[in-house]
């Protein structure tokens, strides 16, 4: 069954059978970024050319212009999955109950929604790419059950407050980038990387401690952190390029005897950082 967002009322239940069968995901949405639907609508080949993805691109802006009216979803109880993309661009839905059943969450399934708060049911273990990316969610706690957080998961959100439990054992890259409003964060102990970008442009992060698991810190994880003052860098073995560069807050920095390799420009414009000690 699909849903057409065109002809969508405000609020929108979603039913528990359908023909006679249980519901029990609800599907990726047509369009955001997904060139195999692409191809299947306008027949094109991998590399559309620049008529079809114009074409492509004016669907996509109607489709979310015709997203954004819908406020509510009533979403039953027997779904186990929510696909990529399905609400994404809701942007006037503030708020969604997820059933207690779904064990994973695709990606974008959120983004560019109205989303300001949601409850995470403690049966997920896979939070996909950029779920709750460019929304106005300002706090957010995992459950224990959560495992994998993909890449760019939170960013660009009015995040403020996160809780991560220790069940996660991944971070994919860019997951917190641009989120001003996060001041600290405890990382989980069985991180075995701190990924590309993780915290890049998180402005007003003041303290990280690495867990002493990770052995890696990836490019830009922390770029532009600029009220970065206190960092604990654990067990690390290899910091990547440009990973402290613009953390102008950073006056003293501690490098483990663990540690085999710094990247390029790793600290550089760290104007005030006054003292490396090496042990």
């Amino acid at each position: 069954m699909r849903i057409n967002p065109y002809e969508a009322a405000a609020e929108i239940v979603l039913p528990s059978e359908f023909n006679g069968k249980p519901v029990v995901a609800v599907l990726a949405a047509m369009g955001y970024r997904d060139y195999d639907s692409f191809r299947t609508l306008d027949n094109t080949s991998t590399r559309p050319d620049q008529e079809a993805m114009s074409k492509y691109i004016e669907y996509l802006k109607e489709y979310t212009a015709a997203c954004s009216g819908i406020k509510s979803v009533a979403v039953p109880d027997c779904i186990v999955s929510i696909g990529a993309s399905a609400f994404y661009s809701f942007s006037e839905m503030k708020n969604i109950g997820i059933p207690d059943g779904v064990v994973e969450i695709g990606d974008h399934a959120f983004a560019l929604s109205g989303i300001e708060s949601i409850l995470i049911p403690d049966k997920v273990e896979n939070i996909g790419a950029g779920v709750f990316s460019s929304t106005g969610l300002k706090s957010m706690k995992i459950p224990d059950s959560v495992k994998y957080l993909g890449s760019a998961v939170f960013a660009y959100t009015d995040l403020q407050n996160i809780e991560l439990p220790e069940s996660v054992e991944f971070l994919g890259a860019r997951a917190f980038a641009d989120c001003y409003g996060i001041t600290e964060i405890s990382l989980p102990e069985k991180l075995t990387a701190v990924n590309d970008g993780l915290f890049e442009n998180c402005i007003n992060l003041k303290s990280i401690v690495i867990p002493s698991g990770v052995k890696e810190i990836g490019a830009s994880a922390f770029e532009s952190c600029w009220s970065l003052s206190d960092v604990d860098l654990g067990n690390i073995e290899k910091i990547g390029n440009r990973a402290f560069r613009s953390c102008c807050s950073l006056f003293e920095i501690t490098l483990p005897a663990s540690l085999q390799s710094i990247g390029e420009t790793a600290f550089y414009e760290c104007t005030n950082l006054m003292e490396v000690c090496v042990l």
